[in-house]
């Protein structure tokens, strides 16, 4: 907890407004090397990753919420969009390395990483860990 925020905001009932944040639950780093390696060894197309390697990414994270499959709560829509919109702006600032170099505590960290939000309920598990084992995402076409 406290980890990562990500800030959000909703109306309750369509009427007032409400800020708040949220930690996603799982932060899954991925290196790339390993994941198409192991891959290859699983027969998948891994096209779409050496093309993410192309373009200079070392490592993909993989942010993750989790909800049940019956949450009705109407924070989940704003909380999705509003974490999806956050990486989309990270991952952009971090390619035309616009993070202040300070930001950044260790100076020798030439990582190049990939951010994506999944908000993910029971229901779409096996979809998701299926492309997982397949080595896509829609994401990565950048």
């Amino acid at each position: 907890m406290g980890f990562y925020s990500i800030d959000y905001e909703y109306f309750r009932k369509g009427k007032d407004r409400v800020r708040a944040s949220f930690n996603p639950d799982f932060f899954i780093k991925i290196e790339l090397d390993k994941y198409i390696r192991t891959l290859k060894g699983e027969g998948a197309d891994i096209q779409q990753l050496r093309a993410l390697q192309d373009k200079g990414f070392d490592t993909i994270i993989k942010v993750v919420e989790i909800k049940s499959d019956d949450d009705n709560d109407e924070t989940t829509p704003a909380k999705e969009r509003y974490a999806t919109e956050h990486f989309a702006i990270l991952n952009q600032k971090l390619q035309e390395g616009s993070i202040p170099a300070d930001f950044i505590r260790d100076n020798e960290f030439t990582e190049q990483q990939l951010y994506t939000f999944d908000l993910l309920i029971p229901a779409k598990y096996d979809a998701w860990f299926a492309n997982l084992a397949k080595g896509w995402d829609e994401r990565y076409e950048l």
